[in-house]
């Protein structure tokens, strides 16, 4: 689809996010300190590419592998959720450095 293929990756890409930017590009200089994340706002304004754009500059090349996106609305309730976090926390990965994960639940 266009849009995921234009999707900025980098968070010094994403437009009209300035202050935002700011703030995130800070506390990833040391991303093992980084808290847990809850963005809301308006729709189209780019919380989950924001939040894809940290999973980039975070595990760069392996994103993908350590990186789960659910779309809670589409899930079959909160079992369901919970069952493919679970599986996907338990998944050993890659031989990398990488020592956690990213979960985005978007519409939350």
């Amino acid at each position: 689809m266009w849009v995921e293929k234009y999707r900025p990756t980098k968070l010094a890409d994403l437009v009209n996010q300035k202050d935002i930017v700011g703030s995130l590009s800070v506390l990833l200089k040391n991303p093992q300190e980084m808290p847990h994340f809850l963005f809301s706002g308006s729709a189209g304004i780019g919380k989950t590419t924001a939040a894809i754009c940290i999973s980039h500059e975070i595990l760069g090349e392996h994103w993908r592998d350590f990186t789960l996106e659910l779309n809670a609305s589409d899930e079959r309730g909160i079992n369901m959720v919970r069952e493919r976090v679970k599986k996907f926390s338990r998944f050993a990965g890659l031989d990398t450095e990488i020592p956690f994960k990213i979960i985005i639940l978007d519409e939350a």
